[in-house]
C-alpha cells in the first residue's frame, strides 16, 4: 500500500529529558486541539484486508507469527444467531489470504500463528464461541496455503469448553512446561467443571489427541474474580524477576478492573495491579523490558476511563505486591473527549531508528458517539515518566483514514517484508470492508514511519 506523511512546521524532533516528568499541553477533554509539534503520519485508504461479512468487524485482534512473516485477524460477531463466523491469515509475500470458516452459530474468537520448528511451516489456531450455549472450542489447523479456505471440520485438534465458558476468547500457544512441547493456555469464564466459582485458566499439555476437553485439562489456575475469562489480555513474561516465564492476564467486573499474574507453574493467579475507583485498566496488555534494566514491564490501557476518553498506564518491573493505575510510573491521559485512548498498546524495539523502545498507544474513538474522528496510533518514547498529555511529546502521530471505524483498535509490530525494519499492523474494525462495518487491516511500512520521524 502507498502511505503519505507529513511533517509540521515545528520542532519535529522533541528532546525527552528521561530524568524528569514530561510537561503537558492542554487539559483531558480539550476539543481544540494545538498544532502538533512531532510529525503526522496520515493512512492512506488503502487497507491490506477487508472483511467480508455484514458487522464481522475483521480487525478486532491481529497475531504475528514470531518474525512477522505471517499475520492472522480475527473476525468477531456479536452473539447474534444464524451468522457464521470467520477469520482471515494473511500472507506477508503478497499471496492471497487464507480464509477460517466457523459454524453457523459461532462468533469469531481470538486467533494465533506460530511455528513448532523451523521446517514445519506456520500453524493457526482459532477460537470459535457459541452464540448459544455460551460454550466454544479452539481449533488448531495443519500449515495453511495461501488461498486456502478450511472449516472448522478440517482442524487437527478441537478443544471442546464447557457450557458458559467463552473457550476460544483469548489463550496463547507456547510451552507452558518448559519440556520442548507445545501447549494450549486458555481462559475459561465458567469453571464450575473444576470447582472454581469464579474464571480461570487451563492449560492442556502437548502432545495432544484430536480432540480434548475443558473437563480433562492437565491444570487449571483460578484467577482472583470475575470476568478474567474474557480478558483481551494475555501474555508471558518474567515480571517478578525471578528468571521464570510467568502467565499475565486482565479481569474485569463490578468490584473493579486490573490485571493478574501466576509465578511459573503455580496453580493461583494474584492480583498485581488494579484500577482506581472511577478508572479501567486491562483492556489491552503488553509486557516487555521497557526501561531497560533487564526486568519486563507492564504496559496497560483503560480507554473506558473518564468517560471514554481513556488513559494507558506503564509500570516498572520487577512485581511484588499490587499497585493502583494512579501509581503508574507513566501515565499517560487523553486530550481528546472519546478517544478511547488505551484501546490497544503495544511494547516496540526502535521504530524511529534512536536505539531505544518505543511505546504504542491506541485511540480507536468511540464509533457511536461524540464528534466524528479517525481513529489513531500514538507513538512515544519509552524514556517518558511521570504523567503524559496526549498532546505533548510524542514521537509520531498514526492517524486513520475515515472517520468512526474504529483504527487503532489493535496494533501489532513486526517485520513484516523481511526489510529489516519493524512494520505495524492496525486493525479498524468498525470499517466498511466489503460490506457493513466488515472491518479492516492496515500496514503501516517501517520505512514510512522511519522517513515520517527523521531530523
Amino acid at each position: 500500500m502507498t502511505l503519505t506523511f507529513w511533517i509540521s512546521t515545528a520542532c519535529a524532533d522533541p528532546t525527552i529529558d528521561s530524568g524528569s516528568a514530561p510537561t503537558e499541553t492542554g487539559a483531558p477533554g480539550t476539543e481544540e486541539l494545538p498544532a502538533p509539534p512531532w510529525p503526522t503520519l496520515q493512512v492512506e485508504d488503502a487497507p491490506i484486508l477487508l472483511g467480508r461479512e455484514p458487522y464481522g468487524r475483521l480487525g478486532n485482534g491481529v497475531s504475528l507469527s514470531s518474525d512477522g512473516s505471517v499475520a492472522s485477524v480475527d473476525s468477531l460477531f456479536l452473539g447474534t444467531k444464524g451468522v457464521r463466523a470467520e477469520a482471515r491469515v494473511w500472507f506477508a509475500d503478497g499471496s492471497d489470504s487464507a480464509t477460517l470458516v466457523g459454524p453457523v452459530d459461532g462468533a469469531g474468537g481470538r486467533t494465533r500463528v506460530w511455528e513448532e520448528t523451523a521446517d514445519s511451516g506456520f500453524r493457526v489456531a482459532w477460537g470459535v464461541t457459541s452464540t448459544s450455549a455460551d460454550s466454544g472450542s479452539i481449533y488448531l489447523f495443519a500449515p495453511l496455503a495461501a488461498g486456502a479456505v478450511s472449516d472448522v471440520a478440517d482442524a487437527a485438534v478441537t478443544f471442546n469448553g464447557g457450557n458458559q465458558s467463552l473457550l476460544g476468547f483469548n489463550y496463547l500457544v507456547y510451552d507452558a512446561t518448559a519440556d520442548g512441547l507445545v501447549d494450549l493456555v486458555a481462559t475459561s469464564y465458567y469453571c464450575d467443571e473444576h470447582d472454581v466459582e469464579a474464571s480461570c485458566v487451563v492449560t492442556w499439555d502437548g502432545p495432544w489427541s484430536s480432540e480434548e476437553h475443558l473437563v480433562d485439562a492437565d491444570r487449571v489456575i483460578a484467577t482472583p474474580r470475575g470476568n478474567s475469562g474474557q480478558s483481551d489480555g494475555l501474555l508471558v513474561g518474567d515480571v517478578d524477576g525471578d528468571g521464570d516465564t510467568d502467565l499475565v492476564g486482565g479481569m474485569s467486573d463490578d468490584a473493579g478492573d486490573g490485571i493478574w499474574w501466576v509465578p511459573g507453574t503455580d496453580s493461583q493467579a494474584t492480583t498485581i495491579l488494579r484500577a482506581d475507583d472511577d478508572g479501567d485498566m486491562g483492556y489491552d496488555i503488553d509486557v516487555g523490558d521497557i526501561d531497560v534494566d533487564g526486568f519486563d514491564d507492564i504496559i496497560t490501557g483503560g480507554p473506558l476511563s473518564g468517560d471514554r476518553d481513556g488513559q494507558v498506564g506503564v509500570f516498572f518491573g520487577p512485581f511484588d505486591g499490587t499497585r493502583l493505575m494512579s501509581e503508574a510510573d507513566t501515565w499517560f491521559v487523553s486530550a481528546q473527549p472519546l478517544a478511547f485512548l488505551g484501546c490497544s498498546v503495544a511494547i516496540a524495539p526502535d521504530l524511529d531508528g534512536d536505539d531505544s523502545v518505543d511505546l504504542l498507544l491506541g485511540a480507536c474513538q468511540d464509533p457511536y458517539y461524540g464528534e466524528p474522528f479517525p481513529g489513531r496510533v500514538w507513538v512515544y518514547p519509552g524514556t517518558l515518566r511521570g504523567r503524559v498529555d496526549t498532546y505533548a511529546n510524542a514521537t509520531l502521530d498514526i492517524v486513520g483514514p475515515t472517520d468512526r471505524e474504529g483504527f487503532g483498535t489493535e496494533v501489532e509490530v513486526g517485520d513484516t517484508n523481511h526489510d529489516g525494519l519493524d512494520d505495524l499492523l492496525i486493525g479498524a474494525p468498525h470499517g466498511v470492508g466489503e460490506t457493513v462495518e466488515a472491518g479492516r487491516v492496515y500496514r503501516v511500512d517501517g520505512a514510512a514511519i522511519r522517513a515520517a520521524t527523521a531530523p
